[in-house]
């Protein structure tokens, strides 16, 4: 008897000794694949890997639950982030372009941000100090805007289930803090980056799926990546057109009571 439970003993150490090594085995993945995301975009990361501005084509569908319904878009999405001498500015330059079903974009050149809709006739201007660096949060954009370091904003843990049909991997964020807006994002970290291991330049974003406080769902696939191309500060400067109503975003939602 006594010959039994030792044994059981040694089996039972063993089998814990397999599951906290399969649980580093886990973490150690986890961190290999958050740095994918992180690192092309990391102060300290060599040339041959780094990425300093990337344009990217997106197909989007989203489900708003209280409207019962399912809408579609595509655009593009264009990032540069910040060098070195250009501390006045808060945030990365970004354009992001809605062409269908209707044209919109959102501009912004690291001290303004403008929401720009042409059918109406109507451009909201935004301080990127106050909508970017105030509270990250309540900032569905935080985890692009501040890709080099997204556990100082999230919580990082595996989705479920932990990879997509394709083999990318499928990151879950939390926001640290509680948030109006942003209830949680998946990130698809591409494969292919993941393996690259920093050697090379390669986008880690496959798709992102934001869901917010109501539950409704946003999911943006993201296709053919450039990357640094060596786009201009001019190229994220924007100008309303003639007869565009310009409003703060305090306008813009008094309108709407």
């Amino acid at each position: 008897m006594r010959f039994v439970c030792g044994l059981m003993g040694i089996l039972f150490t063993a089998l814990l000794a397999v599951v906290a090594f399969a649980a580093d085995e886990d973490e150690a993945l986890l961190r290999k694949v958050v740095a994918a995301v992180e690192g092309p975009f990391q102060a300290g990361t060599g040339k041959a890997a780094a990425i300093s501005d990337f344009q990217v084509d997106f197909s989007q569908e989203s489900e708003i639950l209280s409207l019962g319904q399912k809408q579609t878009a595509s655009g593009r999405a264009v990032f540069k982030f910040l060098c070195a001498g250009e501390s006045s500015l808060v945030s990365p330059l970004f354009r992001w372009e809605y062409r269908e079903p209707h044209q919109q974009q959102i501009v912004a050149d690291g001290k303004s941000i403008w929401f720009h809709i042409p059918e109406n006739q109507q451009a909201i201007l935004s301080d990127a100090r106050k909508s970017l660096a105030g509270d990250e949060n309540a900032n569905p954009l935080a985890f692009l805007t501040n890709i080099d370091d997204l556990g100082r904003f999230f919580d990082i843990g595996w989705a479920a289930p932990r990879r997509d049909e394709g083999g990318n991997y499928l990151l879950r964020l939390l926001p640290r803090g509680q948030s109006p807006l942003l209830q949680s994002l998946v990130l698809g970290v591409s494969r292919k980056a993941v393996e690259a291991k920093g050697k090379k330049v390669s986008f880690p974003l496959h798709s992102i799926l934001l869901t917010n406080v109501n539950g409704d769902k946003s999911l943006l696939i993201l296709s053919n990546p450039r990357l640094n191309k060596g786009i201009a500060n001019e190229d994220f400067r924007f100008a309303p057109p003639e007869g565009t109503d310009v409003l703060t975003p305090e306008q813009f939602r008094k309108a709407f009571q």
